[in-house]
């Protein structure tokens, strides 16, 4: 998923009532930077996992 495809689907579910009236749907930038920010922690996490189990072998 990309930020445009996220913001798209956050104002649906905004417009929809499913996401509350008051909530500011940030831009596409915004949402691409918590997505590389997830993805770096994600793999990070991933990798650490990883390093655990090769050591404990």
């Amino acid at each position: 998923m990309n930020g445009y495809t996220m913001r798209e689907n956050l104002v649906e579910k905004h417009e929809s009532g499913e996401l509350a009236q008051n909530v500011e749907i940030p831009e596409v930038p915004s949402i691409n930077n918590w997505i590389t920010r997830f993805t770096a922690k994600s793999k990070k996490n991933l990798f650490d996992k990883i390093a655990r189990i090769s050591h404990s072998r």
